[in-house]
């Protein structure tokens, strides 16, 4: 009887003393890694080319930089494995969340800026933002272009520690910049709230109680033991551009600190791992916030039809069994993605689904009203 108390005790401390699971980073991926490897998982290379990576951020030193790849490792991260590109450390972003970047510096960490980047200013500008103390950015860069599909997509998260419950007004800046190489014509953004051209931050997407906006996409606010060192994050996104086959596009990922020339409160973009691939359009989300919904006890067929094509559809990031038809049926709230082979293309679509209730009116507490009214 001691022995099974005591074993048990063991057990129970053993317990409560394992460490969370929290991302891991390495900082000695090259571009090309990151690009060729990671963010396009070398699945499709046969219907997009991509050339000429380069990224540009920090080096702190002793392996230490504002870049590189990440994983879950065990974790609770909803995204497998990926880049991160940061506006700090790479390193700090490992949780537990028990600090905030840049504020709990020593060295070689401290005081350590770097410059901005006139591309994202004028993306400020030009969506008359302001874009005061632009500083600390880390950027990759690469051209690809796409021999069979006209849309490509890629899946992203926004973490920070300027998610804070009490702010409305703090955020750093990041886009997502494409256009033909060599053109003349303006970027696109592409890093913008779902349905809108609204640049994502802090401040456009947000569950802060006296400022909330478009709460459908926000993840949450992290307690300490969660797996990033970052105080909230967006839930998963999803970047799309639409663009000529054949033709040759320059794509820019840029991150920086804004607003603050200390360059305090990091944020950084974390890219999934094999999502840049050519995009499968599945209709705009149907969210309560907008009006869009849809009504309880409905549904709505999702059509994902390329012919040849093989499929597998998911809901919440969880295969759904059997769920392996070119048309899938929705009638719970959720984030629905199909994969789709096409020959050994990869091509990939998403949508987020939500169902309103329907009031109850109850007999008893219906009244009404007739007023008289004379005719002449």
């Amino acid at each position: 009887m001691n022995k099974i108390f005591n074993y048990c005790l063991i057990f129970l401390f053993s317990s409560v003393l394992l460490p969370a699971q929290y991302i891991s980073v390495d900082t000695n991926y090259d571009a090309n890694q990151l690009v060729k490897d990671v963010f396009f998982g070398g699945v499709g290379s046969s219907c997009i080319s991509v050339d000429n990576a380069s990224i540009s951020g920090y080096d702190f030193g002793s392996g230490n930089k504002s870049y590189g790849y990440f994983n879950k490792n065990g974790s609770s991260f909803e995204m497998q494995e990926g880049i991160i590109l940061s506006t700090g450390s790479a390193l700090q972003a490992v949780g537990p969340n028990n600090f905030i970047q840049t504020e709990k510096r020593t060295d070689p960490f401290a005081e350590r800026n770097w410059g901005g980047d006139p591309d994202l200013i004028e993306t400020l500008n030009n969506n008359s933002l302001n874009s005061d103390n632009i500083l600390n950015a880390t950027i990759l860069e690469f051209d690809f272009v796409s021999l069979k599909y006209s849309e490509i997509s890629f899946e992203y998260m926004f973490l920070s520690e300027e998610y804070r419950r009490d702010n409305c007004d703090y955020s750093d800046a990041f886009a997502f910049l494409i256009k033909k190489k060599n053109s003349a014509e303006p970027y696109q953004n592409i890093a913008t709230v779902p349905g809108t051209t609204t640049p994502v931050s802090t401040t456009t997407i947000n569950a802060a109680e006296n400022c909330p906006k478009n709460v459908s996409y926000f993840g949450s606010f992290n307690e300490e033991e969660t797996p990033t060192n970052f105080n909230g994050q967006t839930k998963t996104l999803t970047a799309k551009a639409n663009i000529e086959v054949g033709q040759t596009y320059h794509i820019k990922l840029v991150i920086a600190d804004h607003g603050d020339d200390t360059g305090r409160f990091d944020s950084a973009v974390f890219l999934k791992g094999g999502s840049f691939i050519g995009s499968k359009d599945l209709g705009q989300d149907r969210l309560i916030m907008d009006g869009t919904a849809l009504c309880e006890n409905t549904s709505i067929i999702l059509n994902a039809t390329t012919p040849g094509a093989t499929y597998i559809w998911y809901k919440d990031g969880v295969a759904i069994p059997g769920a392996n038809l070119a048309n899938y049926v929705v009638t719970e709230n959720g984030y629905y993605e199909v994969n789709i082979d096409d020959s050994g293309c990869q091509l990939k679509g998403s949508i987020r689904i939500e169902f309103s209730e329907i009031p109850n009116v109850s007999k008893k507490n219906f009244v009404m009203i007739i007023t008289a009214h004379q005719f002449n």
